[in-house]
């Protein structure tokens, strides 16, 4: 976990938002590889959200989504939501270059 903590923050520009993941929640807290509580340890430590999921039943996954929008949203005010719920960015379109396929 530290390297890749350690690739993000060399490769990635600034503020990029990082959440940490744990997958298999549906499982028993006796089959996990990790509980939850280090889970939520290891996002404390390095300042990130932490979320588990279920791949296998859907579970939180939607919730990531919409902690990472809302996140952004209000780091980034410039950003505005049109009446169909799309986040565009103020003076710019949704329509591709005239040169693309």
């Amino acid at each position: 976990m530290q390297n890749w903590m350690s690739s993000i923050q060399e490769n990635c520009p600034e503020g990029t938002q990082v959440v940490l993941i744990a997958n298999k929640s549906d499982l028993a807290q006796e089959d996990r590889e990790v509980t939850k509580e280090m889970g939520k340890e290891l996002a404390e430590k390095f300042g990130v959200a932490f979320f588990e999921v279920s791949a296998l039943d859907g579970s939180n996954v939607n919730e990531i989504f919409v902690q990472l929008s809302r996140t952004i949203l209000e780091k980034h005010p410039k950003i505005a939501v049109d009446d169909t719920g799309k986040h565009l960015l103020q003076g710019k379109t949704n329509r591709p270059p005239s040169n693309s396929c």
